[in-house]
């Protein structure tokens, strides 16, 4: 027990140090399969992260394996990952184990199931290892009121290149979300050709529907690296009046 809480506070003080890089690096986790359904789309995500906030970025991404030896290293460079796919998804309990200590030290994974149905074998595993990961809590649903909606924009609704469902999922510890599941595919509304023109259509919501949910995976972004500065109170009058509108 002792050196389970020693290894955590070593752990801790090691991410801290390294998520004080001044520039916000795109991680990505990968494993056997479809992890990488959309390779390029972390260039656009980057830019308009940099065009719209104050945030610098390393414009290349890093890839890191999610059954490597290695995976505490790896990962505590960054302190956002996301983890992709429309299949299965296996990751040795060793590393289940590291992936909690990641977020609980202050981490957050970002988790999209691509494969836009009800019931998906990604899914399926992702919520076993969810609760492999955190057997104390479930999975709760975002409302409109929830950080997340209004951590930079004030989103009204969650969204995705299609609309299953109208909230994200989220694991959370210390009243902070370190874990966030979407179903909605949000990461395709970024995707384009060579020629610059977004790939797949948004549904059933058109260009509008695609702005929204680029907007709203800014705001995960933004959260992942600020907190909850826009729930402080002395932000919330000017936020209830804008959603009031």
């Amino acid at each position: 027990m002792i050196k389970r809480i020693y290894f955590i506070f070593v752990f801790s003080l090691y991410i801290s140090y390294i998520f004080a890089s001044d520039k916000f690096i795109f991680a990505q986790l990968k494993y056997p399969g479809n992890w990488d359904p959309y390779p390029d789309v972390y260039k656009d995500i980057l830019d308009i992260l940099e065009i719209t906030t104050s945030v610098k970025v390393e414009k290349e991404r890093i890839i890191i394996d999610i059954s490597s030896d290695k995976l505490k290293y790896e990962i505590s460079k960054v302190p956002f990952v996301i983890l992709l796919g429309n299949n299965e998804v296996i990751i040795p309990f060793k590393n289940i184990k590291v992936l909690r200590d990641y977020v609980t030290s202050g981490g957050t994974i970002f988790i999209e199931d691509t494969s836009e149905l009800y019931n998906s074998k990604f899914d399926e595993s992702i919520r076993k290892i969810l609760k492999q990961m955190f057997p104390e809590y479930k999975l709760k649903k975002t409302d409109r009121d929830y950080v997340l909606m209004k951590s930079f924009y004030l989103i009204r609704k969650v969204t995705g290149r299609i609309a299953m469902y109208n909230y994200l999922e989220y694991i959370e510890y210390e009243n902070r979300p370190v874990i966030i599941y979407s179903r909605n595919n949000i990461i395709a509304c970024w995707a384009r050709d060579r020629l610059g023109n977004y790939i797949y259509s948004c549904i059933p919501g058109g260009e509008q529907q695609r702005f929204n949910s680029q907007k709203l995976f800014l705001n995960i972004i933004m959260y992942s690296l600020c907190g909850t500065y826009k729930m402080d109170k002395v932000h919330q009058p000017y936020i209830q009046e804008r959603l009031n509108r």
